[in-house]
């Protein structure tokens, strides 16, 4: 049961640090900026942030496996990744050394099917 728990409080952190991806303007999409007065529109822009997320979250973890993730997170700690794939992925989309070729993007796919395989409950 305590196990349990702590995967239930450990999805629970993952969602809250993808709302705070969402609206930070420093480490997300800045949707904090929107100013909008219609529920209507931001539910919009809510399903425009989290397309824009998931793309952001394909990246970064394309670049997580591919050892990328490696350079831009600090020397200090090398066993496990410290940065979110969101985080990567809005890094790496910005920089040229991370250009994404067709091969790459063939590895992403076949990545994410795997993925999808893997997680069919969700």
């Amino acid at each position: 049961m305590k196990k349990k728990n702590g995967s239930k409080q450990r999805q629970r952190m993952q969602i809250e640090e993808n709302f705070i991806n969402t609206k930070n303007s420093k480490l997300g999409i800045s949707l904090e900026y929107a100013n909008s007065k219609s529920p209507e529109r931001y539910d919009n822009l809510l399903l425009v942030a989290a397309m824009i997320l998931f793309v952001l979250w394909c990246l970064g973890y394309a670049s997580s496996q591919l050892g990328q993730a490696r350079l831009l997170q600090a020397n200090t700690e090398k066993k496990r990744n410290v940065l979110s794939f969101i985080y990567i992925g809005r890094e790496v989309v910005d920089d040229y050394r991370y250009c994404p070729d067709e091969p790459l993007l063939s590895y992403i796919y076949s990545q994410l099917s795997a993925l999808a395989i893997r997680h069919e409950d969700l």
